[in-house]
């Protein structure tokens, strides 16, 4: 009998931290600078292609003839090239993470460059985001996607806001009530600590503002509005960002979530035990 609760109770627990590391292999670990390198600029290329084709789209008589035909082609492009400007953002997440390269310094800037590209401040995120997955589905200390308690705590303007896909803009300037910061005020108390970073990295997301603003006062802002500011508010980013209304829906999805992990989490973990110990 005691054997048998033994065994129960063995199936209970949970694997440690280092059985959860081993049980992932080791090259998942190791980063590549040159593959890391050929998707970066894959984006960028991407990017300008599909901008290209689009130009060339409209330049056709067929399509610039046919409003309905006009409207398709450009619904099409604002929605492939947000999600080509979603791969900028998971390049600069992935230099954010360190997992770009070993080296710092070419984190740093391919990240402040294609965050600012998307008009993200890289430093100020990479700080905040650290600090998310320190609290991961904590309520009340996650520092990104805080459950409000009851529907009345999400203001009807805000719900507009996030349904036109301005949540992630709104978050970088103001946060989420009631932790409220800026990502552009490098003297907040959370990323007072890289205030020097946070400001470089502020440098590039203004020069890159100021890029944008020229081009829209060049070209007029219906043509960059198409171009750019339409798929950058199409990115997947911007609506996946918005906190959810009641805190039982995100409870139960971190539930969710977070039990479907670990379930794989100890299946790899009791795998690699049992390869260990039949090699031993």
């Amino acid at each position: 009998m005691s054997s048998i609760g033994t065994e129960e109770k063995s199936k209970t627990e949970f694997p440690t931290l280092t059985e959860l590391k081993h049980s992932i292999p080791n090259a998942c670990f190791e980063s590549n600078l040159g593959l890391s390198l050929y998707y970066t600029v894959r984006a960028i290329f991407n990017a300008s292609a599909s901008a290209a084709l689009l130009y060339a789209a409209r330049s056709t008589p067929f399509i610039a003839e046919n409003a309905v035909l006009h409207a398709l082609v450009c619904a099409a492009y604002i929605y492939v090239q947000g999600v080509i400007f979603w791969g900028f953002f998971t390049v600069g997440h992935d230099c954010g993470h360190s997992a770009f390269s070993r080296y710092h310094s070419v984190n740093f800037i391919v990240g402040c460059i294609m965050h600012s590209a998307i008009l993200t401040p890289f430093e100020s995120w990479r700080v905040t985001h650290r600090h998310h997955h320190k609290n991961t589905g904590n309520i009340d200390k996650d520092e990104i996607f805080y459950p409000h308690r009851s529907v009345k705590d999400l203001q009807d303007v805000r719900q507009w806001v996030y349904t036109l896909g301005g949540a992630w803009f709104v978050y970088l300037k103001v946060g989420y009530a009631p932790r409220t910061m800026s990502h552009f005020d490098p003297w907040d108390p959370l990323l007072l600590r890289r205030a020097s970073a946070v400001i470089v990295s502020l440098g590039v997301w203004a020069a890159f503002f100021a890029a944008y603003a020229y081009l829209t006062y060049s070209f007029g802002f219906a043509v960059m509005g198409l171009y750019y500011y339409a798929p950058l508010f199409a990115l997947p980013r911007s609506s996946s960002s918005r906190p959810s209304c009641t805190t039982t829906t995100r409870r139960r999805r971190g539930t969710a979530t977070r039990s479907g992990r670990t379930s794989r989490a100890t299946s790899r973990a009791s795998t690699a035990r049992t390869a260990r110990s039949s090699t031993t």
